[in-house]
């Protein structure tokens, strides 16, 4: 094992007192943290790895932790504030009867007895947690440290270091506790977590330190046989102790001096690996273990597992993977410019955990842009399984890895429109998950790096406004991914103008109304405006020419949402409610996944496959639906139950303006009307052509005094809003019409309108 940890300078071992921030080389590695962090509330922090484990940790000492997703937790998953009322929640447990008797508990809840002194540290890629604490009377420090690692799960290492000048015997007991077999769900533990333990099982591998914990049978009522077929491990090596407990039920006995007996089964409570030990610690020396867990086993993997840990070099092993994964995790940020250096150390620790929770939302490209035909075939079967089929032949004669750059080309040399869209909207992102924790249960995140064989896959996953403006600074790094980015945004948005809830890999995804005070649905509009800007605008700076090339070509597809905005007299009537959910467009939507892939919550057209628009069309539609919101004077109206710019503006739902969205709408026809300077004409829907010259003329008859007096801007909101509501009724019908081409004077016509009703909005 490595080395231990530098000691902390003997001035730092003090009473607890003001928390302060610290580093400290551990295991010849570089951790920042905070000193005396017992002296501050509680709070959440987490550790990120090369792999699909998750963990999250509050920094008074309890842990939640698994893999995939909150259903293969190793802890129960519950809210943070569950997790940090009570250090011993779950996680690890650390008990230490010292000479005479004296228990000492590191990071327990319970009041100091005697002086000491706690630490937390992140390691500086943010790929563990160091919890350290000193018992300055017996001068013994416990540094536990956790990390992850893709094939032994969550690991802590623990060192335990005799700081003072005489020899000290103790008794330890340690590992960890409340561990929770795969088939117990958040839903299930949330409501049965009683009936839960009742069905569980553990049993320790005999002859090893190590144990499986299991359910007997699902959680069910139902009358018929039912079993869960994978489980949870947990292990420890170390020096050799007396007993090994699969639970808590003898701790107490522990802290009271008695003996603990070995438990090789253990029902109806969740689990424990905790191993009973006796040391002589001389003065300076330290003695190491290590634990580690796992969930979500099948049996040949479990098998696999206590065979490598009954192996002699079972810790060498576990070192390794947790030094190779901390390697690949700073591949990852070098990749993506995270590990810049400047002349101040603390801005480079802030720029490399920005990176980091960058990547974790928007996601990691491949260092060299390469592209796996097999992994594209694959989404593109998800996807549309009509398309894979038609061009299985002709993907088969790609290179078997090609640059992302040529992708697009090999499917448009296939001469088939569906191909060349999904190849330009193809990015082999991994590494991305959805935004959330123990504190966001409505935010349900998954990480999948890996295939069923185990081979890395491609998969990302957001909510809108997190995927693309993490998009946003990722596309500094990558510019060469920028028409895939953008491509994303626009087959993903709505043919009304807006855009769903989530996007991801596999497709794009809608709020379902439910019971629930989280239960909600409607548009998200102000992020169609900014996000798209800015891509847009890099695009412009790292791919000239590229947009006014495409202008004109018919490659874009429309989110099938099944919202329905209500009549302009129903929203002005109850703005509050001006959506409403369309259960059977959303039941045919779902009808034509089961058939076709995830683009069934495309807008089909006439061949049942989704419905092709023109660039210039997809980066019309937004801003058509904006300006038929506006309020001249005031801003957008937000109508669509769902706030512009987030939380800030919840409370202007129904009667409020956003008037940050025609600053970006000042900024976004900008860029409009530079791109399609040179173009004569361009294909449009007959729908959206009517859309833009009906407008175009509205924002022409306003004049200034629509921004000043009451009736003139209801007189302009009026014709505003029922042009917006005829284009609506089109969409809504599956009508919009045949595509020609448009003049572009038309098109910049409305571009001047639109500009100078803006422009009399600001001033």
């Amino acid at each position: 094992m490595h080395d231990l940890a530098t000691p902390p300078p003997a001035s730092s071992l003090c009473l607890p007192g003001i928390p302060r921030s610290s580093e400290r080389m551990h295991s010849g590695e570089r951790w920042i943290g905070i000193d005396d962090v017992d002296g501050m509330p509680p709070f959440f922090t987490t550790a990120v790895g090369d792999n699909e484990c998750w963990l999250f940790a509050g920094s008074n000492g309890p842990l939640c932790a698994g893999r995939r997703d909150p259903e293969l937790a190793l802890f129960p998953y519950v809210n943070a504030d569950r997790i940090l009322d009570h250090a011993r929640s779950a996680g690890f447990l650390t008990c230490v009867q010292l000479d005479g008797g004296r228990l000492w508990e590191p990071w327990s809840d319970q009041p100091a007895l005697h002086p000491r002194q706690r630490s937390l540290h992140r390691h500086e890629l943010g790929a563990g947690l160091l919890f350290s604490e000193t018992d300055l009377d017996s001068s013994l420090e416990l540094a536990a440290e956790l990390a992850t690692c893709q094939r032994f799960g969550l690991v802590r290492r623990v060192a335990l270091t005799n700081r003072g000048t005489q020899t000290v015997r103790v008794r330890v007991l340690d590992g960890f506790h409340r561990l929770v077999p795969p088939g117990v769900g958040t839903a299930t533990w949330a409501s049965y977590s009683y009936l839960a333990q009742a069905y569980m099982r553990h049993e320790r591998v005999p002859g090893q330190r190590a144990a499986l914990y299991t359910l007997n049978a699902a959680i069910t009522d139902r009358a018929e046989p039912c079993e869960v077929l994978r489980c949870a491990a947990a292990w420890w090596l170390g020096p050799p102790g007396a007993s090994t407990l699969l639970s808590t039920r003898q701790v107490d006995a522990f802290r009271a001096g008695a003996a603990t007996t070995d438990e090789d089964e253990v029902r109806g409570a969740t689990g424990a690996l905790l191993c009973d030990l006796t040391l002589t610690i001389e003065p300076g020396e330290t003695v190491r273990w290590l634990t580690g867990a796992d969930t979500g086993l099948d049996q040949a993997e479990a098998a696999a597992l206590v065979a490598l840990i009954n192996r002699a070099d079972a810790a060498a092993e576990v070192e390794d993977a947790i030094a190779c994964d901390r390697v690949g995790l700073r591949a990852r940020l070098a990749a993506h410019d995270g590990l810049s250096l400047t002349g101040d150390r603390g801005d480079d620790d802030a720029h490399r955990s920005a990176t980091l929770f960058n990547l974790m939302r928007g996601g990691v490209l491949p260092a060299d842009l390469t592209v796996s035909r097999a992994d594209f075939a694959a989404w593109l079967a998800g996807r549309n399984r009509a398309i894979a089929e038609r061009a299985r032949d002709a993907i088969a004669a790609w290179p078997e890895h090609l640059p992302l750059t040529a992708l697009a080309e090999c499917a448009g040399e296939c001469n088939d429109p569906q191909l060349e869209r999904l190849a330009g909207s193809w990015l082999p992102l991994a590494f991305s998950r959805r935004h959330g924790d123990p504190s966001r249960p409505w935010n349900r995140f998954a990480i999948s790096l890996f295939d069923r064989d185990g081979r890395p896959r491609s998969s990302w996953q957001g909510n809108w406004r997190d995927i693309f403006q993490n998009w946003e600074a990722l596309a500094l790094s990558f510019p060469s991914a920028l028409p895939a980015m953008i491509a994303t945004f626009l087959d993903a948005s709505s043919a009304d103008g807006y855009n769903p809830y989530r996007v991801t890999s596999e497709g794009l995804d809608w709020e379902v109304p439910e019971d629930g005070p989280w239960s909600n649905f409607g548009y998200w509009g102000d992020h169609q405006i900014v996000y798209l800007t800015r891509l847009l605008e890099s695009a412009v700076v790292h791919h000239p020419g590229w947009i006014e090339a495409r202008l004109a070509r018919c490659a874009h597809a429309s989110a099938d949402v099944p919202y329905r905005i209500r009549p302009y007299a129903e929203l002005c009537a109850d703005p509050h409610h001006g959506v409403r959910f369309d259960h059977a467009a959303h039941d045919a939507a779902m009808a034509r996944c089961t058939q076709l892939g995830s683009d069934g919550r495309l807008l089909p057209g006439p061949d049942g496959q989704p419905l092709l628009l023109s660039l210039a069309e997809k980066l019309l539609i937004p801003v058509l639906a904006k300006l038929s919101n506006l309020v001249p004077g005031a801003g957008i109206w937000l109508n669509t139950r769902r706030p512009e710019w987030n939380d800030a503006n919840n409370a202007l739902v129904g009667w409020g303006c956003s008037l940050v969205t025609v600053f970006q709408l000042h900024r976004h026809l900008a860029l409009l009307r530079r791109v399609t300077a040179e173009a004569a004409e361009l294909p449009l829907s007959a729908a959206t052509a009517q859309f833009l010259d009906g407008l175009a003329a509205a924002l022409l008859a306003a004049d200034a005094a629509s921004c000043r007096d009451a009736q003139a801007r209801k007189t302009v909101m009026d014709r505003l809003g029922a042009i917006g509501q005829r284009h609506r009724e089109r969409v809504y019908a599956r009508d919009l019409g045949a595509i020609a081409a448009v003049p572009a004077a038309r098109l910049r016509a409305f571009l001047d309108a639109a500009a100078a009703a803006i422009d009399a909005t600001l001033t």
